[in-house]
């Protein structure tokens, strides 16, 4: 009886967890950073480039990983940010690594919960088609029955 008592309170409780708590936002770091820098150009009202960075501080980090990566890989190479919102040398460190262990610490939690994908075999005429386009050969054929 008592063990029943203690599965419904933590049942209970963990109905009051907001859904924002068990999502993986963007560290404090970038959501600052992202907020001081980039907002001005890549907010709801402005787009530029089609990018709302606005959203994506409260949006999951692992369902938003390719434009995060595209981030990283603009804020790196010095192309982002443009117009008089200037990183410096530490902030744009501290923006990168913060971003690129967030990303990290995102798909271990993403493994550790849905696992990895397995791996299956190819059927023969998958693998005849993949070693036709990795080889550039039209005309390979690799199945037996022809």
């Amino acid at each position: 009886m008592r063990s029943w008592v203690s599965i419904i309170v933590l049942a209970v409780a963990g109905l009051g967890v907001p859904a924002a708590a068990t999502a993986d936002s963007p560290p404090d770091t970038v959501r600052r950073l992202v907020e001081t820098h980039c907002t001005a150009c890549h907010d709801a009202n402005l787009q530029e480039g089609g990018v709302n960075l606005e959203n994506l501080l409260s949006a999951d980090l692992w369902d938003n990983q390719a434009l995060w990566s595209t981030a990283i890989d603009e804020v790196r190479s010095r192309e982002m940010p443009k117009d008089g919102g200037e990183l410096s040398d530490q902030d744009r460190a501290a923006l990168v690594a913060a971003l690129d262990r967030g990303l990290v610490e995102a798909g271990e939690k993403q493994r550790r919960t849905v696992g990895r994908v397995p791996l299956r075999r190819l059927t023969p005429e998958e693998y005849e088609f993949t070693l036709r386009d990795l080889l550039h050969l039209e005309h390979l054929y690799v199945r037996q029955n022809r």
